[in-house]
C-alpha cells in the first residue's frame, strides 16, 4: 500500500507484508511487480493475516508457480533468490 518504483524494489531481500490489510487487487500489484521481475533480489516474503479472497490467492499461486518453474537451463528469472514463502492468508 505504499508506492514504490521498481528501482526501489530492485534491491529489497526481505518483503514482510504480514497483517497490512492487503486486498485481492494489492496482491494482483504485488503479482505484477513480480512478473516485471522488479524482486528479483527478494529471498523472504511474507503475506499472512490479510484479506485476501480467491481471487487474489489465484493469481498469486499462477504467477509462484509459473516463476518458481525453472527454465530449461536450470535457474528462475523472476525470483531466483527466493528462499522463504510464508503462507499468504
Amino acid at each position: 500500500k505504499v508506492g514504490l518504483t521498481r528501482d526501489a524494489l530492485a534491491g529489497l531481500e526481505t518483503l514482510d507484508g504480514s497483517s497490512r490489510g492487503l486486498t485481492d487487487a494489492d496482491i494482483q500489484g504485488l503479482v505484477k511487480l513480480i512478473t516485471m521481475g522488479a524482486l528479483a533480489s527478494l529471498k523472504e516474503l511474507s503475506l499472512s493475516g490479510n484479506q485476501v479472497g480467491d481471487s487474489g490467492m489465484i493469481a498469486f499461486a499462477e504467477a509462484i508457480k509459473r516463476l518458481l518453474t525453472k527454465s530449461p537451463w536450470g535457474h528462475c528469472h523472476r525470483l531466483p533468490s527466493l528462499q522463504n514463502l510464508t503462507r499468504v492468508m
